[in-house]
């Protein structure tokens, strides 16, 4: 994510939960996802690439840019 990101309104990431359904973001979660990190470093958040997309344990849950939701996806905060 890049500073100019960071600022947006509304923020530009959702978390996917397990359900399909999404959600607003923590204000920790959002300092999590602005950390800079190395691309090998394992401890980086997993950013999917589509709403679909799913991690390596087969699940759908994760951050996903909020322009890649399907629109019948509400988002709770």
């Amino acid at each position: 994510m890049n500073k100019n990101e960071a600022g947006q309104v509304p923020y530009p990431y959702v978390y996917v939960l397990p359900d399909g359904s999404a959600r607003e973001l923590t204000q920790d979660e959002k300092k999590y996802l602005e950390t800079p990190f190395h691309p090998a470093d394992g401890a980086r958040p997993y950013v999917k690439d589509s709403y679909l997309s799913k991690d390596g344990w087969g699940d759908i849950k994760g951050f996903c840019p909020r322009y890649k939701l399907p629109g019948n996806v509400r988002i709770n905060r």
